[in-house]
């Protein structure tokens, strides 16, 4: 498992989310799953999209088709607010 280090607000989102997308594509579905709740609720510049992580950038983005059978995924790209 790999952890982030630091508090800052404006590059950590972006990191995180390219970490998560490692993660993604590694096979460690769980660790990018519990990711993604907290890049959902942040406001940030991504440095993969330009814009921060939704719902429905989620669901047709096909970085994240790996874990498209995941129920915790499921649910998350279902909801408005995760």
């Amino acid at each position: 498992m790999v952890e982030l280090e630091g508090d800052d607000t404006y590059v950590a989102p972006s990191a995180e989310e390219v970490l998560t997308v490692v993660e993604t594509q590694t096979g460690e579905t769980a660790s990018a799953i519990a990711r993604l709740p907290k890049l959902l609720n942040a406001h940030y510049f991504s440095w993969l999209s330009y814009a921060p992580l939704t719902p429905a950038l989620l669901r047709i983005d096909p970085v994240w088709d790996s874990l498209r059978d995941d129920p915790q995924f499921q649910k998350l790209i279902n909801e408005e607010n995760p």
